[in-house]
């Protein structure tokens, strides 16, 4: 099997990778094949996101976080003093 990888995600290439296997060992066996129930849709999960985003719940933390002291935020110490960091740069995480 050939996919580009701008035709599927790495999350998905690993979740479409478990899912073949399943099925190729279950024809090895002469097994139905069975790859389990639907789970839920990214759109689906989009949705639900934002009607949360959306509701009175998070909205009543909206003062809360609007209150902290962010210009008091202080840098993350670094990695060396030269600034080679292994991993990641960036003013603020």
């Amino acid at each position: 099997m050939i996919i580009h990888h701008l035709a599927v995600d790495g999350v998905s290439w690993r979740i479409l990778l478990s899912d073949l296997k399943r099925i190729y060992q279950q024809l090895i066996t002469q097994k139905p094949i069975e790859i389990g129930a639907k789970t839920t849709a990214f759109i689906d999960w989009a949705e639900k996101l934002n009607n949360y985003a959306q509701s009175e719940m998070i909205k009543q933390e909206l003062n809360y976080w609007l209150k902290q002291p962010w210009s008091k935020i202080t840098s993350l110490p670094i990695d060396y003093l030269d600034g080679v960091s292994l991993e990641r740069g960036g003013t603020f995480i």
